[in-house]
């Protein structure tokens, strides 16, 4: 409850969703699509919500309305976890085909161990973000020497 606090609380104003986006790279496996069994396509999850996620598909497009059955592969594959979804998007970005799913069923424990380590990942990434800025900024324009008048 305190995660999901924290992540709706740092939406920003210009968010449309319901819910903190993260970028990601979340290997996964499509299982079934709009009741086609035995439908394994590798794809890629590339940002996560706590009500929905976007992936790169190679297969062919499935139209939004779609059910689609996930499996995902975390921390190097060692655990996995099932999640349906609805696609309620699509679109071709930069040469590969972007959808929408929104999450229909996802276990809680698998949903707060994927944000909490994409938060973490987050703040990482802006920590290290500020510290090259820093560095740039404040310790480029210390270092340079000013030759002496003497």
């Amino acid at each position: 409850m305190v995660l999901k606090n924290m992540i709706n609380s740092e939406k920003t104003s210009e968010e449309r969703r319901g819910a903190l986006r993260f970028g990601c790279k979340i290997p996964a496996k499509v299982v079934k699509i709009d009741g086609m069994q035995n439908f394994f396509e590798r794809v890629k999850i590339i940002d996560f919500s706590q009500n929905g996620f976007r992936l790169n598909v190679n297969f062919i497009s499935p139209n939004p309305g779609a059910r689609i059955e996930l499996t995902l592969f975390l921390h190097k594959k060692k655990y996995h976890t099932k999640v349906i979804g609805e696609i309620v998007w699509r679109k071709h970005i930069d040469n590969q085909l972007e959808i929408g799913v929104k999450i229909i069923h996802m276990e809680n424990q698998a949903m707060g161990d994927i944000l909490s380590w994409a938060l973490a990942r987050s703040i990482e990434k802006e920590n290290r973000k500020k510290e090259l800025h820093y560095n740039v900024y404040y310790k480029g324009t210390n270092d340079t020497t000013q030759p002496s008048s003497h």
